[in-house]
Formats: structure tokens, C-alpha cells, sequence
């Protein structure tokens, strides 16, 4: 691989790059290569499962499902609108679960009810819970590391969700 960094190129497309690297290399590879990019103005396009290292990396998530580009968006923009959210209600949830395209992978445990919010607005959030489950509800939103964004996605995907958490072209 370093022998084709000399050649200056404006694309550099890695494939698992971090597998088999222990933690001390895998630091100065990191460190060597934002360096490079920094220096020489390249695109890294990294392909890996070892999302934490994407997650320390990236300016940009795309994910690819069934070799469909399902999301393209800015890491910050994604970690903005994603949230855990978990809803304490006054009686053990009698509602049927919501269809809300925005509300992945709902969950209910007695009085809790848990999802992920795909397009959180901390405004809209109380009003969206309590026109579901009445007006006593209390709505709590965490934020999500990209790990546990993917892993919701991955989830949602597996049952045909794809259109509910597309972000292709947001920032």
C-alpha cells in the first residue's frame, strides 16, 4: 500500500484497514494517514466493521445494504438527528405500537416504551409521544454513538425498513 501513495493519488479507498493491527499501529496509521490527507488534500474512502475506528475517522457515513446506498449523510449531521428514546407512562402501554417511519425498533416493557428516533427534534418530541400515549407520558432522548446508529439501522433493515431512515444528501 505505501508504495502507491507515492504516486500522489487524490482517491484512497481502504478495505478493513485496521484488521490484524494492534492498537499502537493502528494509532500511527491513523494518525499518518489524516496527516497525509491533511497535506495533500486526498479523499479516504474506508470500508470497514470496525465502526469506533469509523466513528474516530470519518467526516462522512454512507451505508450500503443489499448494494443499495441506503445512507449518505455527515457523522455529526447523524449523530445530531439519531436518539434512544425511552417514554415512562403513568400505565403499562396499552397502545399498539406506532407506525411512525421515524420511530425504529419501538419496544415496550411494562410503563417503558423504548425506540430509536431516525429524525429527533427536541421541539417535536413531546408532542409525537404524548399524541401516541396520552398526555402524561415523559419522553427522555439520548444520544447515540454511531455503533449503536448502524446496529439500529442493521436491525431495520433486516425487516425491509429501508425507506424509513434514508439520509442520502443531508448535511
Amino acid at each position: 500500500m505505501l508504495s502507491s501513495l507515492a504516486y500522489r493519488p487524490k482517491l484512497v479507498v481502504l478495505d478493513e484497514p485496521f484488521s490484524g493491527l494492534d492498537p499502537l499501529v493502528r494509532d500511527e496509521f491513523i494518525h499518518g494517514l489524516l496527516e497525509l490527507t491533511e497535506e495533500e488534500g486526498w479523499t479516504v474512502f474506508v470500508s470497514s466493521h470496525d465502526i469506533e475506528e469509523v466513528e474516530r475517522l470519518a467526516d462522512r457515513v454512507a451505508i450500503i445494504h443489499q448494494g443499495r446506498l441506503q445512507l449518505d449523510e455527515g457523522n455529526e449531521a447523524l449523530q445530531r438527528r439519531f436518539r434512544r428514546v425511552e417514554v415512562s407512562l403513568d400505565d403499562v402501554a396499552t397502545a399498539s405500537i406506532p407506525t411512525s417511519v421515524e420511530w425504529l425498533n419501538v419496544k415496550t416493557d411494562g410503563r417503558l416504551v423504548s425506540f430509536v428516533h431516525s429524525r429527533h427534534a427536541p421541539d417535536r418530541l413531546e408532542t409525537e409521544v404524548r399524541s401516541v400515549y396520552g398526555s402524561h407520558a415523559r419522553a427522555e432522548a439520548h444520544p447515540m454513538t454511531l455503533r449503536e446508529i448502524f446496529v439500529a439501522l442493521a436491525r431495520t433493515y433486516r425487516l425491509g425498513g429501508e425507506t424509513a431512515v434514508t439520509g442520502r444528501g443531508e448535511t
